[in-house]
């Protein structure tokens, strides 16, 4: 059976950018997160927040890590912060989407998907 926790747009704030003036101040994202079970979760039957991962603690976790770093790509952010889910996360694949508003580009968001 397979089963999926998921968290939709989560907001963080990032200095993200290619240019030192993009970097220069936070910038809010939205990052999805899938973290796809190949086992029914025991949460499911014990009812206890110690058999399942708490998603408080994962996304304070994510936001920390993000606070006083600086990223120049998109994908170099999705793949730290699907690393950083990895290390607090266990016996599941971890799938990740970032949504950034694009300074200077008539585009709704771009988005980067590991």
């Amino acid at each position: 059976m397979s089963t999926k926790l998921l968290i939709h747009d989560l907001i963080l704030s990032v200095k993200l950018g290619v240019s030192v003036a993009e970097r220069s101040y936070p910038q809010e994202i939205s990052v999805s997160i899938e973290l796809c079970y190949s086992e029914l979760p025991v949460a499911c039957q014990s009812d206890n927040i110690i058999d399942t991962v708490c998603y408080m603690q994962l996304t304070e976790a994510l936001q920390n890590y993000c606070h006083d770093k600086e990223f120049k790509l998109i994908e170099h952010l999705a793949w730290q912060l699907q690393q950083q889910t990895m290390l607090l996360v266990k016996d599941c694949i971890v799938k990740l989407r970032i949504k950034k508003m694009p300074v200077g580009l008539a585009a709704q968001h771009v988005e980067f998907s590991l």
